[in-house]
C-alpha cells in the first residue's frame, strides 16, 4: 500500500537524518523541529481530509431515520431476528473443508463488496453510500492490528482490510472499511453502513456476514 510504504520511507528518512545529525554534529533541536513540522503536516492533512468527519451528524440524519430509545425486550426481539436470519442463510451457504463460507480470492471478494454499495445508492437512493468504488486492499503487517477490521489513509484514499479476521466476517470487514473511506467516521455508523451493504449484496456470504455481525452486536448489548 502506498501509505504504508510512505510511512516506512518517512521513518527511514527520519532515522537516517538523525544518524547524520549525530555524525556531523548538526543541531538536534533543529532536527526535532523538522521532524515535528513533517509530522504536524501529515496530521493536518489527515484531519482536513477525514478527521473533521468526527463532528459530522450521524448517518441516521442523512438517511432521515427516526432514532428512539428501545426496551430490553425490543433488543431481545432484534437479537432473535438477526440470529434467525443468519441461521437461514447459514444453511444455504457453500462451505469449504473447514466449514467456512466459500469465498473467492481476496480480490474477487473485494470486487463483490462494491455491488452492495451500488444497490444502496442506485436502487435504494441512499446518497451517503455513493463515492469511490475502488476495491479495498490487503492490509500489510495485519498481525500488528489485532482484531481491528483494518485501516484507512485519507491522504492516499486507500482502504485496507485486516486479513487476520476470520473468513466468515471478511465481507463485513471490507464493507466496514469502505464506509470509513466514504468519510463515515464513527465506528457505530460504519458498522451500520457495513450491515446495510452486506444484506443488500446479492452474494449470500455477504448477507450472512451482515446478519451474523448484527446478531453479535445485539447480543453483546444484552450482556
Amino acid at each position: 500500500h502506498l501509505w504504508q510504504l510512505l510511512f516506512i520511507a518517512l521513518v527511514l528518512v527520519g532515522v537516517g537524518t538523525l544518524v547524520l545529525a549525530i555524525r556531523y554534529k548538526w543541531s538536534i533541536v533543529q532536527w526535532v523541529g523538522w521532524v515535528t513540522a513533517v509530522v504536524s503536516f501529515v496530521v493536518l492533512l489527515n484531519v482536513g481530509l477525514f478527521g473533521l468527519n468526527r463532528y459530522a451528524s450521524p448517518i441516521a440524519d442523512d438517511m432521515m431515520l427516526k432514532i428512539s430509545d428501545f426496551t430490553v425486550s425490543e433488543l431481545k426481539e432484534a437479537t432473535d431476528y438477526y440470529r434467525d436470519q443468519a441461521n437461514i442463510l447459514a444453511a444455504e451457504l457453500e462451505r469449504d473443508k473447514k466449514g467456512n463460507p466459500k469465498l473467492g480470492n481476496f480480490q474477487e471478494t473485494a470486487q463483490q463488496a462494491i455491488q452492495g454499495f451500488r444497490t444502496l445508492t442506485r436502487e435504494d437512493a441512499i446518497s451517503i453510500f455513493a463515492g469511490q468504488e475502488v476495491p479495498v486492499k490487503k492490509l500489510g503487517f495485519s498481525f500488528l492490528y489485532g482484531k481491528s477490521f483494518g485501516a484507512n489513509c485519507a491522504i492516499t484514499g486507500e482502504a485496507a482490510v485486516n486479513t487476520s479476521v476470520p473468513d466468515v466476517i471478511l465481507p463485513f470487514a471490507m464493507c466496514n472499511q469502505m464506509c470509513h473511506r466514504l468519510s463515515i467516521y464513527s465506528e457505530a455508523d460504519a458498522a451500520f453502513g457495513a450491515f446495510l451493504a452486506c444484506i443488500r449484496n446479492e452474494d449470500k456470504a455477504f448477507q450472512y456476514a451482515g446478519y451474523l455481525m448484527a446478531y453479535r452486536y445485539c447480543y453483546l448489548a444484552l450482556q
